[in-house]
């Protein structure tokens, strides 16, 4: 089937809410990871198989998040990702798969199918990415706090694009640091107390 019929039926499918025909143990689970504020970083979206193997012929889902957080960029370089060599991402759209050109956003779509065949087998108790997702952090955000990364309308389907009803899925978090001063911070900020100090014991020594 070629990548244009398989764009037509996906799209079909959201437009008119073609029924699920079966479930499989496929499980997608966003990380959790950390960055500072400000700062940037990156996550990754992976899918897991519980149940016997399946083909997996094309996925779509939504990802948000809170607190001034944008994400910037979503591609398919994350590691063990499930179209490796032979995603429709990479053939047509340079390895993107932000699917309304949305990015730099707080929210957007993700998808992306194999180029060619009728997809990736995941086994079962196998683990395969779904992309990798850059974020920006802003600035004042305190550290310690947990911004959620949400992940809903999860779409996949299997080698024949029917559609395949996921067993669950986990959303992530973004726990922010501190950032750590430039080294000249802290050399000028030593300076700043040892003239203090010194200041103080002249000004003592002056009065004795």
């Amino acid at each position: 089937m070629s990548i244009v019929t398989r764009i037509f039926v996906i799209g079909a499918a959201l437009l008119f809410a073609i029924p699920s025909v079966s479930k499989a143990g496929l499980v997608l689970t966003v990380d959790s990871t950390t960055s500072s504020s400000p700062g940037t970083g990156s996550l990754t979206v992976s899918v897991f198989n519980s149940g016997p193997a399946v083909v997996l012929g094309g996925f779509q889902y939504d990802l948000s998040v809170t607190d001034g957080v944008n994400f910037t960029a979503a591609t398919t370089g994350s590691a063990n990702y499930v179209y490796a060599t032979n995603s429709a991402a990479d053939t047509y759209l340079g390895g993107s798969i932000d699917a309304l050109s949305l990015l730099p956003a707080s929210s957007f779509t993700a998808s992306d199918s194999p180029a060619t065949g009728d997809g990736t087998i995941i086994d079962t108790g196998a683990t395969f990415t779904l992309g990798l997702i850059s974020f920006s952090v802003p600035s004042g955000i305190q550290g310690g706090t947990s911004i959620p990364v949400s992940i809903a309308n999860i779409l996949l389907f299997d080698g024949e694009l029917n559609e395949i009803t996921p067993d669950g899925s986990s959303d992530g978090s973004i726990s922010t640091s501190l950032s750590t001063p430039e080294p000249g911070t802290f050399v000028l900020g030593a300076f700043a107390v040892f003239g203090t100090v010194a200041m103080r014991i002249r000004n003592r020594r002056a009065r004795s």
